[in-house]
């Protein structure tokens, strides 16, 4: 049986409060664009939510632990997994391990997409 992922369960209005687990605030920040969306996204949209999320992803303070581990929850990482596929897709390459985009020209594209 395959576990349904919540963002299948999303709809047009939904409303969140406090006790979503903070999936009401990275849905907004993405509006409403669901992981498996991204893929047609341009540069300039990925490239700023990707530097958003990142931001959010290290200060970790508006999100609950919940959302961040939990296996229903793990909306973050699906988000992150696919603006990173995208990026790829569009030349800007990353590396596994020191994590991060792997070269000058990767950061010389992503810069210029966020000024």
């Amino acid at each position: 049986m395959t576990h349904a992922l919540i963002e299948d369960t999303w709809e047009e209005g939904d409303s969140y409060d406090s006790s979503d687990a903070g999936i009401g605030f990275l849905r907004h920040i993405m509006e409403s664009a669901k992981p498996s969306e991204i893929y047609c996204k341009d540069l300039k949209w990925v490239v700023g939510k990707y530097s958003l999320l990142s931001i959010i992803a290290l200060g970790g303070k508006c999100l609950s632990q919940q959302f961040i581990t939990s296996p229903d929850y793990l909306l973050l990482t699906r988000y992150c997994d696919a603006l990173e596929k995208r990026l790829t897709e569009l030349g800007i390459h990353f590396n596994e391990f020191p994590l991060g985009i792997s070269d000058d020209k990767g950061w010389e594209i992503f810069n210029a997409m966020a000024d």
